[in-house]
């Protein structure tokens, strides 16, 4: 692989709290201009082991059992800190706050052990243009030693912009065709945003406080996507000896904070398919599958 034309590296995860302030205040487009591009970008933070106490933390924070593996997102923790690092550096050129995260999907070849050294490489290049906005993907290896054990790729989303004096057409959801086959509910809390900001590093307005969430027009503060994923996963049967396989996931609706959610599964064929939902089964909060292989 071609070393891009920037590139980051760090020892260890680099400190990200004091980052928001030059995010919040960035003069930066939210949109990319017509002939422009996302250069190609790197950022490798060396092999390093896992800290323990912090591992506990974030299965605290996101209510999964002590296995003695690591959970199938906890990588994505490894590597916030230092993907954030990327995204906010002079050479990303758009505005990092407004991004959407559309989609992730991680393959995990391995299992991996809470004693195993992991390093991380995330790189950012290029984008689509689609009818919702300009597309991106964050693309994270983590490896241990020269094996590739885990992969992940979040679509993120700079929307297009609407038309002046435009209204939203969107109309509220259909009531869900079908209930998945098991199902079971918990209410997020109303500190989770500020609780797995602290685990992740990931301290966007959005997800803190009532007052910072209307600043950008939520009228609650919404649940990160990948702690609502890692909620789903601990709550479903995924064990393999191996820890061979894959997880799909698209985002939906804003889970407000606190709020009830439910989750339904069901197997299908290899499949683990799975949804949450609000517990009226209107509002789509995220969906996906899991897959061994």
């Amino acid at each position: 692989m071609s070393q891009p034309p920037y590139r980051l590296k760090f020892s260890r995860p680099p400190k990200s709290g004091t980052r928001y302030l030059s995010i919040a205040t960035s003069r930066k487009p939210v949109r990319l201009e017509a002939g422009q591009s996302i250069p190609e970008m790197e950022a490798v933070q060396a092999s390093r082991k896992i800290d323990v106490r912090e591992l506990r933390h974030y299965c605290r924070v996101c209510e999964l059992a002590d296995t003695g593996t690591l959970p199938l997102t906890y990588p994505h923790v490894l590597a916030a800190r230092a993907q954030l690092a990327l995204l906010s550096s002079k050479a990303f050129p758009l505005r990092l706050l407004g991004l959407v995260h559309l989609r992730n999907e991680i393959l995990q070849y391995s299992r991996i052990a809470v004693a195993d050294k992991l390093g991380v490489r995330i790189n950012v290049g290029g984008h689509r243009e689609t009818d919702k906005g300009q597309e991106f993907d964050i693309v994270t290896r983590v490896t241990r030693g020269d094996e590739l054990v885990w992969l992940e790729t979040s679509t993120a989303l700079a929307r297009a912009a609407r038309p002046a004096g435009s209204r939203s057409t969107r109309s509220a959801e259909p009531e869900l065709e079908r209930m998945l086959g098991d199902s079971v509910s918990w209410q997020a809390p109303e500190n989770a945003g500020r609780s797995y900001a602290r685990v992740s590093g990931d301290f966007n307005p959005i997800h803190l406080f009532r007052t910072t969430a209307r600043w950008f027009g939520f009228r609650q503060p919404i649940a990160h996507g990948m702690w609502t994923l890692a909620r789903c996963l601990g709550e479903l049967d995924i064990a393999r000896s191996d820890g061979r396989c894959s997880v799909t996931t698209t985002f939906g609706k804003p889970l407000y904070l606190p709020g009830w959610s439910v989750l339904s599964s069901s197997v299908d064929g290899t499949a683990i398919r799975y949804r949450l939902t609000d517990p009226e089964k209107r509002r789509v909060f995220l969906s996906g599958a899991i897959e061994r292989f």
